[in-house]
């Protein structure tokens, strides 16, 4: 499949284009602005040694060099083979052929999702990335969508949580894009690792626990707080979505046994690469020195080789709007 790619921001005035258009009726509140490639610099800022965006009003903490983008193409290869799929809920019922479908990937990251599902459903219009019928844009996600009201068939949040502060605002403006009978689905990790069995993080790792407790009140700090488990309250508190189903996966980090091996490889690889990468940010709030990051660290790898039964919990909540 040819690579076509455009990439458009609502930032300031330049060159305007609009992105193609499927039937020439825009479904489009605002125009969009193409980005020169002399214009990419000002997107982005170098901290230390690593890139990050420059994304004004944004939490997100971490940055964009080649370790995260491996991490983030690694993450979505984990979740296509723990879940059998690219997608949770009624998918293939939204986005039948018949009619112009229309979906929406917040926070897209690499990509990689909305290439896969693009080729999948090759009549549907994506927003998020790079293939013929993708549109890929720069957009803060706490500011307002540029689609009308009620021109979206689906919004797909996959580990979107590092970039919300106010997660009901967003499903306010989720539930205003969206078609009745439209589609959206939440995917995110919960905020620490814990045990298959039960029993206390801190106790059977305790430095995998303390790191990731030190991560935590640094994003509190930021006006970011765990959401996986308050979004099904957040979609009922709304009174515009029905039929919310909720699952709960638990994924393992690290060696394990029962065709799950490949999968405790690579998230064990991914809170590795993770727990480096948010590094900047604890070092930034002096939640932590450098030699005592790296010992922790270290700690963490040392816990989940050792330690069995430590997992992940990943959340999926899909539900329609009314």
């Amino acid at each position: 499949m040819a690579i076509d790619l455009h990439v458009y921001s609502n930032g300031p005035p330049g060159t305007h284009q609009e992105p193609p258009d499927e039937d020439n009726m825009s479904d489009s509140s605002s125009e969009l602005v193409e980005i020169d490639n002399a214009e990419f610099p000002s997107f982005f800022e170098e901290r230390g040694d690593r890139l990050f965006h420059s994304h004004g009003r944004s939490p997100y903490p971490l940055p964009i060099d080649a370790d995260e983008q491996h991490r983030l193409n690694r993450q979505h290869a984990l979740l296509r083979g723990f879940l059998d799929n690219h997608y949770v809920g009624p998918v293939t019922e939204v986005l039948r052929p018949g009619a112009r479908r229309h979906v929406i990937d917040l926070c897209t990251g690499t990509g990689r999702w909305v290439m896969d599902m693009a080729a999948i459903f090759p009549h549907v219009h994506f927003d998020g990335c790079d293939i013929d019928n993708v549109t890929f844009e720069m957009h803060d996600i706490a500011d307002r969508f540029r689609h009308r009201n009620g021109t979206v068939d689906f919004v797909h949040a996959r580990d979107i949580s590092l970039c919300v502060r106010n997660y009901p605002a967003l499903i306010r403006e989720v539930a205003r894009v969206l078609r009745p009978g439209g589609l959206f689905v939440s995917c995110e990790w919960d905020s620490y690792p814990c045990m298959i069995d039960g029993t206390g993080l801190g106790s059977r790792a305790p430095r995998t626990h303390h790191y990731f407790s030190l991560i935590n009140s640094a994003l509190h700090t930021l006006g970011v707080r765990s959401i996986a488990g308050n979004v099904p309250r957040f979609l009922e508190q709304s009174h515009v979505f029905t039929d919310i189903q909720c699952a709960r996966f638990t994924v393992p980090v690290g060696p394990w046994q029962g065709g799950l091996e490949r999968t405790g490889e690579r998230l064990m690889t991914n809170v590795l690469v993770y727990a480096q990468s948010i590094l900047p940010l604890l070092l930034e709030g002096e939640y932590v020195s450098r030699r005592d990051a790296v010992g922790l660290i270290e700690g963490i790898g040392d816990e989940i080789d050792n330690v069995p039964g430590i997992v992940l919990v990943y959340n999926t909540v899909h539900a329609r709007r009314i």
